[in-house]
């Protein structure tokens, strides 16, 4: 019933309505054939709808489209996801809305745009950039300084590039070095084990290794690994 009303007023909705259908569809992970839909594709109808939007005031309404239309396997191919994914690249690499963006909706636009098959070009020279600007001058600790935090802008964001197989060996040596700041700075041994920094410090590990860049990797891995064996080590002693 909410799928057949949504589909019927996508194209009444604002940026902000678009945005809560589309998160609330995605995190179901959503499916037409397996819901015995049979009106054409949900998913494709949110991306056309998201595509015919002239502005996006609040970025945070875009990144969570764009992250929800990766989910949902709406890529950059003919159609609805082509024309929803040139959009919202116009709009972050020209339309000035990459600057807008906070730091977790810089982080899950960069990933979205990976999946979705779109960073490359001149999106990925204006995240690449943003992203530098900001890793360098602190900027993404902005609101959320803790170590977590930047331990998963890092990831992501190297994540998002290797992903894309776009080799920028300025961003990644910049996410290497936070990353070790962190490391250094974050706090307690034992706090490392933290099921989501150990995920972030992995994905580091993964993404450095995956993009193969001189200067991108080596570093990492051997830190992760100390730093879990630190932290092992100190829970024992407890």
């Amino acid at each position: 019933v909410v799928r057949a009303e949504s589909l019927h007023r996508l194209r009444e909705f604002n940026t902000q309505a678009l945005s809560n259908t589309a998160w609330a569809f995605a995190r179901m992970a959503w499916d037409d054939e397996s819901a015995g839909a049979t009106s054409g594709s949900f998913a494709e109808a949110l991306a056309a709808a998201s595509a015919k939007v002239r502005a996006w005031p609040e970025t945070q309404h875009l990144a969570t489209v764009a992250w929800a239309l990766a989910r949902l396997a709406v890529v950059d191919e003919e159609g609805p996801g082509r024309a929803f994914w040139t959009k919202f690249s116009l709009e972050l690499s020209a339309g000035g809305a990459i600057s807008r963006c906070r730091s977790r909706e810089l982080v899950a636009s960069s990933m979205a745009a990976a999946i979705g098959g779109v960073l490359h070009g001149a999106l990925a020279g204006a995240i690449g950039a943003e992203a530098r600007s900001r890793l360098e001058g602190g900027a993404l600790a902005a609101g959320a300084s803790s170590f977590r935090e930047r331990l998963r802008a890092a990831s992501g964001l190297s994540w998002a590039f290797a992903t894309a197989a776009q080799a920028d060996a300025e961003l990644f040596a910049v996410a290497e070095r936070v990353a070790l700041e962190e490391l250094r700075h974050g706090g307690a041994a034992a706090d490392v084990l933290d099921g989501d920094n150990v995920k972030s410090l992995l994905g580091l590990s993964w993404a450095f290794a995956f993009a193969h860049e001189d200067g991108a990797g080596g570093k990492v891995p051997q830190a992760v690994l100390t730093a879990l064996c630190a932290a092992a080590a100190a829970r024992d002693a407890e």
